[in-house]
């Protein structure tokens, strides 16, 4: 999967210098993306990617 390896080498810049909270959002982000490329290369109902319904 070339688009979860571009994902994985992805690097960020906290403009916040150090309070965290734009790292955990951009975690938080980059998780849900990673899921819904996991679904749709995978579109096995059964599987649960841990992501909460919305």
């Amino acid at each position: 999967m070339a688009i979860c390896e571009k994902l994985s080498n992805l690097t960020f810049f906290d403009p916040a210098c150090g309070s965290g909270n734009f790292l955990t959002e951009t975690y938080l982000q980059l998780r849900r993306l990673e899921n819904n490329v996991v679904k749709l290369i995978y579109p096995n109902p059964s599987l649960d990617v841990g992501q909460a319904k919305d």
